[in-house]
């Protein structure tokens, strides 16, 4: 997702959230956390819905008071990175 795209989504994101406006600070913050998220779970379609939800996730957590891009980011990709199956048990 290009910046200019992820800012048209916070900007909506706004206009939904009433009295909730991003100052550049927090913009600056989540757009650095949204680009190492989608390096981190290797999502290269910047347009499709996988990166839509991470991005809406990373507005809700700074809406919701989280200033730290790497916190953020650790919440993110733990919630999103694939995770190995468990291995079968082993027979004796």
């Amino acid at each position: 997702m290009p910046k200019q795209t992820f800012l048209r989504l916070v900007e909506d994101e706004d206009e939904q959230e009433v009295g909730g406006v991003f100052e550049p600070d927090d913009i600056a913050i989540m757009t650095s956390a949204f680009d190492r998220i989608l390096s981190d779970l290797k999502l290269v379609g910047r347009d499709d819905l996988a990166t839509r939800m991470i991005a809406r996730l990373v507005i809700k957590l700074v809406r919701n008071g989280e200033r730290d891009p790497e916190r953020l980011r650790q919440r993110v990709v733990g919630q999103y990175a694939p995770r190995s199956p468990n291995p079968p048990p082993r027979r004796q």
